[in-house]
């Protein structure tokens, strides 16, 4: 590779050589597609990926802990659904009844009414029916989960560290987050005590295989943070960092590239089906409601605490009315601690202009912080 960027010789040449990396974040991703794209995607890597995949064993520690967060989440899903129709029949109700009399408008024929009142009956018989057959499914799949059981049966894995390795990668994490070294520094915000640290210890798990195995490695991630991926101004993903391409050169003489499963998955169309792609290709378009223009909108637990990611982007739009946003890299709402983090110094009016969105939100002014990356962000964009 030269000047980092990977020309289609060397990747060809790395897809022949490397072992392949899955990060948390896309063995989670798997959940959310369908049965058939994911039955398409395993075929694929049993039939031609088998020996070739190996998980870090801290990937392997946080997938097993969540893996039945995103089951939940369906599940969730399913039952937002029955809320969506309790509030269209309140609906109709209340169209029944100003209906009903005969003597002033508004007045509607009640055999309409009538007709309408049925068709709704069976339509929630049915409803309530496929409700609750898939929630069954989804409750079922936490006991026989299908992805769980592929990865156990096709994937390697690596050993865990030991509480001294450990201790000794969170005091190098300390200077490295202290100067927005990548990988990991995003998690400063949003995670406690050593998950803060989970990144870089999985990224010191790779270096090592790496070294040990003398394989270069590509990596399968679909979690699209500033510390790991150089992204354009619509943050989508270019390139993975710089500086993780030469941290695993320096290491051991090895390449390293990145990709995320979408990008992955078109580069084999002829053995992956068309329709497999573009959902997997929708799923991902649709998680860019986490990011606001070019505002990147997180918060702690936000998949359990939704109205959060809803304040965020209620602020976000309010800014986008009166400021240049350019400068403004992310929002962050901590269980009502608030961020705001800024590419360069952000000006007097740039701040107040974010608090006074989220004292629309109902929140004071004095809950806001605002911090400054530097140039960090946007040094290879």
């Amino acid at each position: 590779m030269t000047d980092y960027i990977l020309n289609q010789e060397q990747e060809n040449s790395l897809w022949r050589t490397a072992t392949i990396v899955f990060d948390t974040s896309a063995l989670l991703n798997l959940y959310e597609f369908s049965e058939k794209s994911r039955d398409d995607i395993f075929n694929f890597i049993a039939s031609k990926l088998k020996n070739k995949i190996w998980l870090p064993y801290n990937v392997q520690y946080e997938y097993i802990k969540n893996r039945e967060k995103p089951i939940n989440s369906a599940i969730k899903s399913y039952e937002d659904l029955i809320i969506n129709y309790k509030s269209m029949y309140e609906n109709f109700v209340q169209i029944k009844n100003r209906t009903k009399s005969g003597e002033k408008h508004p007045t509607i024929n009640p055999e309409i009414i009538s007709g309408l009142e049925k068709e709704m009956g069976v339509f929630k018989e049915n409803f309530d029916k496929e409700i609750k057959s898939k929630i069954s499914i989804l409750n079922g799949s936490k006991e026989n989960d299908d992805i769980y059981n592929f990865i156990i049966k096709n994937f390697s894995f690596g050993k865990p560290y030991s509480h001294s390795k450990i201790i000794e990668i969170i005091k190098e994490g300390e200077f490295r987050y202290a100067n927005f070294l990548p990988p990991g520094y995003m998690d400063q915000k949003d995670k406690l005590g050593f998950q803060k640290y989970a990144d870089l210890i999985i990224w010191k798990q790779i270096i090592e295989y790496s070294n040990d195995e003398k394989k270069p490695i590509i990596l399968i991630m679909d979690d699209l943070k500033e510390d790991w991926w150089v992204l354009d101004k619509k943050r989508k993903p270019i390139m993975p960092r710089p500086e993780l391409v030469e941290e695993i050169r320096e290491s051991g003489n090895a390449e390293f590239w990145m990709y995320t499963i979408s990008d992955f998955l078109k580069k084999f169309p002829e053995l992956i089906e068309e329709t497999t792609i573009q959902e997997v290709q929708n799923v991902t378009d649709n998680r860019d409601e986490l990011y606001k223009g070019k505002i990147l909108l997180t918060a702690h637990r936000s998949r359990e605490e939704p109205f959060r990611i809803k304040r965020l982007q209620n602020v976000a739009n309010f800014l986008e009315l009166i400021i240049d946003i350019d400068n403004l890299f992310e929002l962050n709402d901590y269980k009502g601690m608030l961020t705001a983090t800024w590419k360069k110094n952000p000006t007097d009016f740039e701040k107040s202009s974010v608090e006074l969105g989220w004292e629309h939100e109902n929140e004071p002014s004095g809950n806001v912080s605002h911090e400054t990356a530097g140039n960090i962000y946007n040094r290879f964009g």
